[in-house]
């Protein structure tokens, strides 16, 4: 009697144990995870920042091209400055 309740025992304990390895890798997984999207959030987060950094720059720097006629002479052909080729070097269009 003894032997066949120990027989019908053991699977259920080996089931029980197994499933108890599995949560605790399982949250050891959860952990893990959790710990990478906190650090992937802040790394978008940073790059975020960045970009919109960036942007400012972009935006106040076309902001005072837009202020100057060199933009308009540059679309139309018309480069100035020192390094501008002269009528004779200018490609034709």
């Amino acid at each position: 009697m003894a032997l066949l309740a120990a027989a019908v025992a053991s699977p259920n304990i080996r089931i029980n144990d197994t499933n108890g390895r599995i949560d605790r890798l399982e949250d050891k997984m959860d952990a893990r995870f959790g710990e990478f999207e906190d650090k992937t959030d802040a790394r978008f987060g940073e790059l975020e920042e960045a970009v919109a950094e960036i942007d400012l720059k972009l935006t106040a720097l076309i902001t005072h091209l837009n202020a100057t006629s060199e933009v308009d002479n540059a679309l139309a052909g018309r480069l100035t400055g020192p390094n501008a080729p002269t009528a004779a070097r200018r490609p034709e269009p």
